[in-house]
Order: structure tokens, then C-alpha cells, then sequence
């Protein structure tokens, strides 16, 4: 018995000197700075209005006329308004991609219709899709990673409206947006 209480002993103080020496093993060690005082910045991307937008009548586009008051003004078959909203593009960013897109109004009577544009075209950076419906953004094309631009909403009364159809109405389409959003990066 005294052998194997001697042996016990033993093993328990030698399993102990182990544990309480783990890590020990390997003394040598060393280390270098390689990365000091260096930073990234992040990117931008986003879409702001500047102001508020005005009102024009362009049935007859090559003589756009101002509307001062909207609800005063009376559309009738055939004729288109339009919405001229300045806004500012910001988009910065190694590998940023990004598309520009509308969200189009939703309109309580069939005969309206409605475009999207810029109104002196696309500003630099700034390419339609193959469908026409958004664009694709590139801001190492946009000077500086910013660009101010005009947005055009053009909104039509169908000339097609027979009868007393929508006649002394009012037509309410909701909320118009710009989309601005990042898509994945080209690898």
C-alpha cells in the first residue's frame, strides 16, 4: 500500500510541476511593428435634394412654361408636366459600384403616366441600364465624388382620354424617390 500511496504522490506532483509550468516550453519569442500609424477611410454614397423642385408645363417642349402653383394649375388630355428637382450625387469609394434608380408614383386614374430623367442628361459617371429603368454608377468617373444634376419627372395626361373621363378630378400620385444604392463590387 505504502508503494502505491508513494506512487500517487508522485504522479500528482509531477502532473502539478506540469500544469503549473504549461507554456514554459518555448522561452524564445519576438515580435515586430508593422503596421504603425496607418488608417482607411471609408467611402460615401448618397443622394440629397437641394431645395425644392418646380413645376413646368412641356407639351410643348421646346417652350417649357413655369407653373407657380400647382394646385392651381388645370392638366388636360395630351398635355405633360414636368418636376425639376436638383439634387446632389456623392459617391466615393475604391470598388464602389452603385445604381440610381426611381421609385415611380402609383396614380388614382390609368390615363397618367410618368418618366424618369436627368434633365441636361446623365451627369458624368452616370450610364442608363440596357432597360432604360435605372443607372449604373461609377465614381471614379464623377469628378471629385461629387456631382450636382437636375432629376426630371415627367408626367403625362393620356391624349387618348375619350368621353368625361377624369374630368374635374384630382389626381394624387404618392411619394416620388431617388434610390441610390450600393451594389456589389466587380471581382
Amino acid at each position: 500500500m505504502n508503494k502505491l500511496i508513494k506512487g500517487a504522490v508522485t504522479g500528482a506532483a509531477g502532473i502539478a510541476l506540469l500544469l503549473g509550468g504549461a507554456g514554459t516550453f518555448a522561452a524564445w519569442n519576438s515580435s515586430a511593428t508593422v503596421l504603425a500609424g496607418n488608417s482607411v477611410q471609408t467611402g460615401k454614397l448618397n443622394v440629397s435634394a437641394n431645395g425644392t423642385g418646380t413645376w413646368f408645363d412641356v407639351t410643348n417642349a421646346a417652350s417649357p412654361v413655369a407653373i407657380s402653383d400647382i394646385s392651381a394649375y388645370r392638366i388636360v388630355p395630351g398635355a405633360t408636366i414636368e418636376y425639376r428637382q436638383p439634387v446632389t450625387l456623392n459617391a466615393s469609394g475604391n470598388d464602389l459600384a452603385a445604381s440610381l434608380s426611381f421609385t415611380n408614383p402609383t396614380f388614382s386614374s390609368a390615363n397618367f403616366g410618368i418618366s424618369e430623367k436627368f434633365l441636361n442628361g446623365a451627369p458624368a459617371g452616370v450610364t442608363p441600364t440596357a432597360d432604360g429603368k435605372a443607372f449604373n454608377v461609377d465614381p471614379s468617373l464623377i469628378p471629385n465624388g461629387s456631382v450636382n444634376t437636375t432629376v426630371a419627372l415627367d408626367i403625362t395626361f393620356s391624349g387618348t382620354t375619350t368621353g368625361d373621363t377624369d374630368q374635374g378630378t384630382t389626381v394624387t400620385f404618392t411619394d416620388t424617390k431617388i434610390n441610390f444604392v450600393e451594389t456589389a463590387p466587380a471581382k
